[in-house]
């Protein structure tokens, strides 16, 4: 894949955020958690988004 200088600065800033996310994941712990369990709450008539959500969640 040939890239941009676009595509690059668009990499760089998904990268970043990602870290961003576990190191406030990580950080914020239970207060995560609560917003994880918020989401789900939200989503609870749809099982198959929770399960998505509880592995990437896990998976981090």
């Amino acid at each position: 894949m040939h890239y941009t200088p676009e595509t690059k600065s668009l990499f760089y800033l998904t990268y970043l955020g990602y870290l961003f996310g576990r190191f406030i994941l990580h950080t914020y712990y239970p207060l995560s958690h609560i917003l994880i369990m918020l989401i789900m709450s939200i989503f609870q008539p749809n099982p198959k988004i929770c399960v998505i959500i509880n592995n990437v969640y896990l998976n981090i």
